[in-house]
């Protein structure tokens, strides 16, 4: 849950003049509060407004509110300003063509990020469902970049043909500033202390930071863009890969508006919240069992379709590669815990230490795999070296062949709450999970996890090396796989493919796809 509806449950339901707040402030009927709710989470929000314990600050209870409060007025001007002016040099930066060729064949649109274009210019995660819809010619594909709020990926931008940016016309423009300011208005004239009593001190920075101008002037900016774009491509489905974020959910409110049904791709484990809080039509491609039976709670049943993990097509050549012969290697799986400002740095180097200590006397060699956010490189380096370690590499490239190579010739997969730990289950490997108590996990009896050992630092980490090879995990990491998985046959892209044309309308029945729906 965000940390304004933990602190203050019920807050946007109270009623002034007649209208509840939640009904005064909207954008074309959709309410504001749909689309910031998810990015008021503590690992979400900007590192100095996170809260702890309670507080935006422990200081801010030792006598120092009034240099707090200058910081953090600061600190949101700067953020503020940051966006207007990142946003508009993209906006400048990009190319102004729209999309070319016949603008009445019917497409299928797929948002995407800068960031995930890889070495070889392929589309993380969508590139397979991308390719087989340009090939049948049904629909025609139509991806559409965008670069995170907080990227300054200029060059990337600029290179892309197609991104939203193109779609923000002098209209959209004038909408979004009209929008903004009758938002902002109303949201000045609100009795803060009313609405939040005695939290209102702790909740204050980040909602005056997302109820700001600029921020309400982005997102109006950006809904209006994407309806712009739905209208003027003819676009028949919406594919994302992601529900949380300024770009998914102001694409999704303009599908919403236009009645054009969304799909929303599994890309984790799917341990997070259950409650996605969607608009009407949108439609869950899951993996498996498991996330079905955490969204039914939430989602109805006819909005789930299990199609098997998309993100772990290219797993199943390496499945057949995978070698069960010892080869005295363990591949050690981080993630950017430091980065997240989740853990202090000297804190995660001394577990990454103490890992390294229980490990490195017996095997072979160890692989430490980065997360693709990270960027502590030289920290792991420095224990290394400080440790005169000689078996410990680093491995930072971010293809996914190279991980699952690295996979597939270990011994043992050492990871913190990572989905790499069901990817090492699929190819056999035993797996051992080191938790490190951040509550990041909300149950850890319904995760892939317990398809091995699960410790915490306190624990023997050298006994627990030796369990977690143990061959008494073999059936329960098959039973984890099937359950998360549905299947790992290679195929998932094309039963994505099938449900796309199927929300479309399409008429596209074939002998090829009839067989892929009874697999379904």
């Amino acid at each position: 849950m965000n940390i304004i509806d933990e602190l203050n449950p019920g807050w946007n339901t109270k009623k002034i003049d007649g209208a509840s707040i939640q009904d005064s402030l909207k954008i074309e009927s959709i309410e504001l509060w749909w689309f910031y709710q998810r990015f008021l989470v503590r690992y979400v929000l900007p590192s100095y407004l996170k809260q702890k314990n309670g507080n935006l600050s422990e200081n801010l209870s030792q006598g120092k509110e009034w240099f707090y409060s200058i910081f953090f007025r600061f600190m949101n001007y700067r953020n503020r300003k940051f966006l207007k002016y990142n946003e508009s040099i993209k906006r400048k930066i990009s190319k102004q063509n729209s999309p070319t060729g016949n603008i009445e064949r019917e497409k299928a649109l797929f948002l995407t990020y800068t960031n995930h274009l890889t070495e070889k210019g392929e589309i993380y995660r969508i590139e397979k469902i991308v390719q087989k819809i340009s090939q049948e010619g049904i629909l025609k594909p139509l991806v559409i970049f965008a670069d995170p709020l907080s990227g300054i990926s200029y060059f990337k931008i600029r290179k892309q043909n197609h991104t939203i940016y193109a779609f923000i016309s002098e209209e959209v423009k004038k909408k979004a500033e009209e929008a903004s300011q009758d938002l902002v208005k109303k949201w000045k004239s609100f009795n803060k202390k009313w609405l939040f009593g005695n939290q209102w001190e702790e909740v204050k920075w980040p909602l005056e930071l997302f109820f700001s101008r600029e921020f309400i002037c982005h997102t109006a900016l950006y809904y209006f863009a994407f309806k712009n774009l739905l209208q003027q491509q003819k676009v028949k489905a919406v594919v994302i890969t992601a529900s949380n974020g300024l770009y998914e959910r102001c694409c999704m409110a303009a599908a919403f508006k236009l009645e054009i049904p969304v799909i929303n791709i599994q890309h984790g484990e799917g341990l997070g919240c259950v409650n996605p809080g969607l608009l009407p039509g949108v439609t869950f491609a899951v993996f498996g069992d498991a996330y079905k039976e955490r969204l039914t709670s939430w989602v109805k049943e006819k909005d789930i379709a299990i199609t098997g993990p998309l993100t772990f097509d290219q797993i199943c050549d390496y499945k057949k590669k995978s070698t069960m012969r010892k080869s005295g290697k363990i591949t050690l799986i981080t993630g950017p815990f430091v980065d997240n400002n989740l853990l202090p740095s000297e804190v995660y180097f001394e577990y990454i230490n103490k890992i390294l200590q229980a490990t490195s006397p017996f095997y072979k060699e160890i692989i430490i795999k980065l997360h693709p956010r990270e960027r502590m490189r030289e920290e792991y380096q420095k224990v290394i070296e400080k440790n005169n370690f000689k078996n410990v590499m680093i491995e930072e490239r971010k293809d996914v062949n190279v991980l699952y190579q690295l996979l597939s010739s270990s011994d043992l997969v050492i990871n913190f709450d990572s989905t790499v730990a069901l990817e090492a289950m699929i190819l056999g490997k035993p797996i051992l999970t080191i938790n490190f108590q951040l509550n990041l996990v909300p149950n850890y009896q319904e995760s892939p996890f317990i398809g091995g050992l699960i410790v915490t630092m306190n624990d023997n980490l050298k006994e627990a090396v030796k369990e977690a090879m143990d061959q008494k995990w073999e059936a329960k990491r098959e039973q984890i796989v099937q359950k998360f998985c549905f299947k790992t046959d290679g195929k998932a892209a094309e039963r994505m493919v099938e449900l796309i044309y199927e929300k479309a309308g399409m008429d596209h029945k074939t002998p090829v796809r009839e067989t892929l729906k009874k697999s379904f």
